[in-house]
This record gives C-alpha cells, structure tokens and sequence, in this order.
C-alpha cells in the first residue's frame, strides 16, 4: 500500500498536547498552545449556523474547540482529510479518538 498521507510523525506541544506532523517537519497547529490558538481562531467566527464543514482535522483542536462554543445546541459538524490514510494516522491522537466519539461530528476521509 502507498502511505499518501501528509502526515509523519506525532510532536509533544510545549502544553504536552499533541500534535501531526507534516512530512516536512512543519506542523499546522501551534507548537506551543494548539488549544489556545483554536481558541483565538475560535472567537472570532459566528456560531449561529447548525451545519459546519471542517477541511483539514490535523491535531482537531478546531474542531473541539467549536464544539465547546456550540455547547447545547443543536449541531452537526464533518470534518474531512483528503485521505484515508491521513484519517488512520490522526486517530493516533487521543483527541481525535474522542471526537470520533461524539455523536454530533463526523470525520471523513476518501
């Protein structure tokens, strides 16, 4: 099997959060805080829709962090990454192991 996966390797953030590693040795998320940063990001997007559209899981601290601000209501989230081997390599992480868990989410691969 040919490994299309843009990921490589799994880093220890400075907060001991994990997170992928592209191929490059370059990371998407923050190296220092990623829920911090998916907070910041968070912040600044409207959460008055009940459909989201997630392109690019990585680490998924977006996504856990949009499903903090979404709390009660009532909501649908798919989350996709362009392969299915990306998909196997994320649910390494223990974060997207639980948001694979959440009735609400979905995480999509081809």
């Amino acid at each position: 099997m040919n490994n299309k996966s843009i990921y490589s390797n799994i880093y220890e953030a400075k907060t001991q959060d994990l997170i992928p590693l592209l191929h490059n040795g370059k990371s998407i998320e923050s190296r220092y805080s990623p829920v911090i940063e998916a907070q910041r990001i968070i912040n600044n997007i409207k959460t008055d829709s009940r459909f989201y559209v997630v392109i690019g899981i990585a680490g998924g601290y977006f996504i856990q962090e949009l499903i903090n601000k979404l709390k009660d209501t009532n909501y649908k989230i798919i989350a996709i990454e362009y392969f299915e081997e990306d998909i196997i390599f994320l649910q390494k992480l223990p974060l997207i192991q639980q948001l694979n868990k959440n009735k609400n989410s979905l995480i999509l691969g081809k």
